[in-house]
């Protein structure tokens, strides 16, 4: 009696999104984000690679793009300061795509710039007020 056996893989898009999703601002205009595999369980196959979708605090889409499955980790450059940002990956195969994450929010850092001019704008509007009550003032003892 002979049996052969026969072995193949279904290929199908994955079950589930990438997990421990975080997003840090290492300065004003960066925003990280890091993330692990999709779990084994849910890859259904070779994953190939990862959507990262940014949007801003509306919904409104701002950015996507695709990072092979190497990398678990995006940077965002030239997004604007103290400003509130979404975030949400899926992993894909080479049938296409997962479902996304549940949305992460994430904000950048103030930029420092800005509060400088502000503290100068003031520093300069107080000085221009002291000189003129010091001149409201001398004119009077004439």
């Amino acid at each position: 009696m002979k049996f052969s056996l026969l072995f193949f893989i279904l290929k199908l898009v994955p079950d589930g999104p990438p997990t421990d999703i975080s997003a840090r601002s290492d300065n004003s205009s960066v925003l990280n984000v890091l993330w692990s595999p999709v779990l084994q369980e849910n890859q259904n196959g070779v994953i190939v690679g990862y959507l990262i979708a940014l949007s801003d605090a509306w919904g409104e889409s701002l950015r996507n793009v695709t990072q092979n499955s190497r990398q678990t980790y995006y940077q965002f450059q030239g997004l604007e300061p103290w400003t509130n940002y979404s975030v949400k990956l899926s992993a894909f195969t080479s049938k296409g795509n997962g479902p996304y994450s549940a949305s992460l929010l994430a904000n950048t850092e103030e930029d420092g710039r800005l509060n400088n001019q502000i503290i100068l704008k003031i520093m300069c509007q107080y000085f221009l007020l002291t000189v003129e009550l010091v001149s409201t003032i001398v004119a009077r003892f004439k």
